[in-house]
């Protein structure tokens, strides 16, 4: 359907352009009127289509067969919550364990 649009865009903006006063004035008008809007327009609609079958893989990571990486373990080290947590990160003491 977009394809449809471009093409009818770029054919309007051509016939503007061919009844243009000067060559340079007509050149201008179809690539500053009709292939930089067209272009912009097409990558804009790939772009999302592109984002929306990202969310749709079922393999996010890339990895063979569509196999996840297995979770890591959890409790293994005590980690701070809250504002704990953020006075952790700032003295560096983040993943050791309690002294």
């Amino acid at each position: 359907m977009i394809w449809i649009i471009v093409i009818g865009w770029l054919y309007i903006m051509l016939m503007i352009a061919a009844a243009s006063d000067s060559l340079i004035q007509g050149l201008s008008l179809f690539i500053g009127g009709g292939c930089l809007p067209g272009w912009l327009m097409l990558w804009l609609v790939t772009r999302r289509r592109n984002t929306m079958d990202d969310m749709d893989d079922p393999n996010p990571l890339g990895e063979p067969g569509g196999v996840m990486p297995p979770e890591l373990p959890t409790g293994t080290v005590d980690q701070p919550q809250g504002r704990q947590a953020v006075s952790a990160v700032r003295q560096g003491s983040v993943g050791q364990p309690d002294q």
